[in-house]
C-alpha cells in the first residue's frame, strides 16, 4: 500500500492552483507505486470535488481512483481498495490544551483491501 498526503495551496480566487497540485501529487505517487498496489491519495486539497476537474479525471477509468470520499475540502482517494468508516472529527476530537488544531473538520476512513 502507498499512502500519499497533499496539503495543497489555498487560494480562493483560483483554485486551479490546487488542483495542478493535486495533481502533480498524483504522479507522484503514481510513480512510486508498484503494480498492483492499493494507492491511498488524501489530504487538504484545498478545493471540493464538485470543483475540481482534477478529482473527477483522477476518479474516471484512466487513474481509477474512487470518487473522493468526504465533503468539503478535505478528501480520501483510494484506488484498489475500498473506504469504510468514513468519519469527520468533531471539534472535541481537535481539540488540545483548549486551543482547535484545524479551521476545518479532517476526515479520516479505514482502507480495506
Amino acid at each position: 500500500m502507498l499512502v500519499a498526503n497533499l496539503h495543497a495551496t489555498s487560494f480562493p480566487a483560483d483554485q486551479r492552483l490546487a488542483d495542478a497540485e493535486l495533481l502533480r501529487a498524483a504522479v507522484f505517487a503514481e510513480g512510486l507505486a508498484e503494480p498492483g498496489d492499493v494507492v491511498v491519495l488524501a489530504g487538504d486539497f484545498n478545493v471540493p470535488a464538485d470543483r475540481s476537474a482534477i478529482q473527477v479525471e483522477l476518479s474516471g477509468e484512466e487513474w481509477g481512483f474512487s470518487w473522493p470520499h468526504g465533503e468539503g475540502i478535505d478528501q480520501i482517494l483510494v484506488r484498489g481498495a475500498s473506504v469504510e468508516s468514513l468519519e469527520r472529527w468533531p471539534r472535541d476530537r481537535r481539540t488540545v490544551d483548549g486551543r482547535t488544531l484545524s479551521d476545518h473538520t479532517p476526515v479520516e476512513g479505514r482502507v480495506v483491501a
